[in-house]
Order: C-alpha cells, then sequence, then structure tokens
C-alpha cells in the first residue's frame, strides 16, 4: 500500500520498515513525518491507521511521550545568566533526571491512587512498582527541561518527557501478549502484532495505554511546576503562565473501529497548537495545525536523527559540542554527547518539508536546557 512521505527520507531501514508495516491487512492508511528514522516495526515518525486493532509496538515503549510548554510573563533581558545558573541549581535538585527518581515513596504523587483507579489489576501493579517515585521525573535519552525566548522576547518553560517505567513495562508486556496472539512465542515481540477490538487483551491494553496517557501528562506537568517554583524563588514570586500546550506523540486515537497510530508524531489538527523541538542548540518551535489531510492530520515530533547513540558517541567531538552550546546554560557532559546537534536532521530542513500540515507560530531559542 503507498502512503505519503514528508520530506527526504534517504535511510533506506526507514522506508522498508515503513512498506512491511503497511504490507499488513489491517491497515487503511500511513504517512511518514520527516524526522522518520528506524526504530522497531514501524519507524520513529510513522503515522498508521488500522482497522479494528491496536498494535502495541506501533504506540512504542515510551507511551504518552510529549512536550508541556508554557509561556511565562518574564522577558528575554530580566533572564539574566546569573539567574539561569540559580534556576538551573534549583530544578536540578527538585527534578531527578535520568535513572534518578525521587527518593520518597510517592513524593509528589498526591494524585496517585486516584491514577492507579484508572489502570487494570496488572497496570496498577506496574505503576506501584515500577512507577514508584517517577511521576515528576525526567528520564534520560532525548528527554529534557527547557528554558528558552520567542521572537517576542518572551520567555518560555517546556518539558519533553513521557510516562517513563510505567508506560515501558506495559508496551513490553503487552507487545509480548500480541506477539504470543500471532504465534510467536519467542524471539522478536517487537513486530506488527495486533490486538483485535472486542478481546479481553485488546480492552486491557486500551485501558492501561489510556491511563499511560493521563501519567504521561501529569509528569509534565509536575516537572513544569517544579521549574516555575524554581523561577518564582529567584524572581520573586511573580512569574505567571500566559499559555500553556500539552500534546503526546506516541499514542493510538480511536475514531470509531479506526485508530490512528502515532509513533513519534504530533498531532496537527486544524486549529490545534502543538510543540515540535529540535536540538539543544536550537531551540523548539510552537506550531498550529491545518489539519493535512495527507497526513492524517500529523507533523514531525522533533528534528529526527541522522546518527545512532552509538554512533554519535563514536563520531561527534565533544569539545566541538560545547562550543555549539556556549550559548546556553546546560548540564553538558561526555555522557549526553549523543545528544549533541550534529546528531539530529536539520530542524529548518524537517520544518519546511511539513508547512502544509503546520504553520509556525513561534520559534523558541534556548537559553538553558538540562538533560539526564
Amino acid at each position: 500500500m503507498k502512503f505519503k512521505i514528508f520530506g527526504d527520507i534517504v535511510c533506506g531501514k526507514t522506508l522498508s520498515q515503513m512498506h512491511e508495516s503497511m504490507a499488513n491487512d489491517f491497515v487503511v492508511k500511513g504517512a511518514l513525518m520527516p524526522d522518520a528514522h528506524a526504530g522497531y516495526s514501524l519507524p520513529i515518525g510513522g503515522v498508521v491507521m488500522t482497522e479494528g486493532c491496536i498494535v502495541p509496538a506501533w504506540v512504542g515503549y515510551d507511551i504518552g511521550c510529549g512536550m508541556r510548554g508554557v509561556r511565562t510573563n518574564i522577558i528575554r533581558e530580566d533572564m539574566t545568566t546569573e539567574r539561569l545558573e540559580k534556576v538551573k541549581g534549583l530544578v536540578l535538585k527538585s527534578v531527578p533526571m535520568g535513572q534518578n527518581k525521587h527518593p520518597r515513596a510517592k513524593a509528589n504523587e498526591h494524585k496517585f491512587e486516584k491514577m492507579l483507579t484508572l489502570f487494570t489489576p496488572l497496570g496498577q501493579e506496574i505503576a506501584n512498582t515500577r512507577g514508584m517515585g517517577q511521576l515528576g521525573t525526567l528520564g534520560g535519552g532525548n528527554h529534557f527541561v527547557e528554558i528558552g525566548y520567542d521572537e517576542e522576547n518572551w520567555v518560555w518553560v517546556c518539558v519533553h518527557s513521557g510516562s517513563r517505567g510505567v508506560g515501558h513495562a506495559i508496551a513490553t508486556y503487552y507487545m509480548k501478549k500480541a506477539a504470543e496472539e500471532a504465534g510467536v512465542m519467542k524471539g522478536n515481540v517487537e513486530g506488527g502484532f495486533p490486538l483485535q477490538v472486542g478481546t479481553d487483551l485488546f480492552n486491557d491494553y486500551k485501558k492501561d495505554m489510556d491511563a499511560a496517557l493521563i501519567w504521561s501528562q501529569y509528569n509534565r506537568m509536575l516537572m513544569t511546576d517544579a521549574v516555575m517554583k524554581a523561577l518564582d524563588e529567584v524572581f520573586g514570586d511573580r512569574v505567571k503562565s500566559k499559555a500553556c500546550i500539552d500534546n503526546i506523540h506516541n499514542t493510538a486515537v480511536q475514531a470509531q473501529d479506526q485508530f490512528l497510530h502515532r509513533k513519534g508524531a504530533t498531532s496537527a489538527g486544524t486549529g490545534e497548537l502543538g510543540i515540535i523541538p529540535g536540538n539543544m542548540r536550537d531551540g523548539f518551535f510552537v506550531v498550529r495545525g491545518l489539519g493535512n489531510a495527507e497526513s492524517m492530520c500529523s507533523a514531525s515530533h522533533g528534528a529526527g536523527r541522522v546518527m545512532s547513540r552509538g554512533e554519535a558517541k563514536a563520531k561527534i567531538d565533544f569539545d566541538e559540542f560545547q562550543k555549539q552550546m556556549e550559548h546556553v546554560v546546560t548540564n553538558v557532559s561526555i555522557h549526553t554527547v549523543d545528544e549533541a546537534p550534529d546528531a539530529y536532521k536539520d530542524i529548518f530542513d524537517v520544518m519546511d518539508s511539513q508547512k502544509d500540515c503546520v504553520e509556525i507560530l513561534h520559534h523558541v531559542k534556548p537559553l538553558l536546557n538540562l538533560k539526564g
């Protein structure tokens, strides 16, 4: 089945993964976003509509991963380097990053018990174990906390994170079950194995996926609140939020018996606001969706990698990485060199490739960027 490609996708593995996914008889339509790159099964940046089923592997491990952005009442000129360094210190103390989590059980989790009721018994067990202490934590990889400014010099706060260990464990369990339903008992369970509408497995996955989406949003909200509290402390309790956007880019959205899978893609319905990050050096874009039917009302979820993490660590010079980030307050280290700008596609080319999908409202340039 043919599918629409946005941008110049030159990676053969990315294209072959998309073709293999589209060959399934339950697939209705598909599109490939300009940031697409090879993952497992469906490529990251793949958007696929299915009939009568959800494919857990096409939602991915980090269920609900997404962006939260808040425009503040601070102007660029007031966000001095000294203040940024103070904010950095406060955020690093209040937001665990990488593999770290909150040291106290259920810290920052006053809604923990209420959220547990959204999950199946399996999901509740996962949340009570893997999720303990993880709400309000960033994780590693391409997740980040960023402060930047737009073309009008308004300062923004942005958080990129997902459902952490909860989503990963839920995805792992249901991917394996979907593979078993297809007769695959061992080996690769990350393939395009569906869960059929009306089955107990489908109902359980749908309930746990939906709960993980809410978990991820609450996770981002807690971290955004922590950054705002840090700004309050530095500025003397006068920081206000003037706009808030939260969008998810790992999910399956239901429309009757069809399911729109976005595995690393931003929802871009007509008038819908979203955030598309670039890299640590070039910041992020606040966009408005144009409701493009060919993209199934979707856009990229970032710039997209051109190097694997291992390749980036082997090829990218750390000193050059540091020079690229001189204008930004960061916690850059040798351990985050795989997140250097050179590991990603040119975000400006990516945005140009999807100008029929989204309208750029703001380009927010970074002042501070923190990674796990």
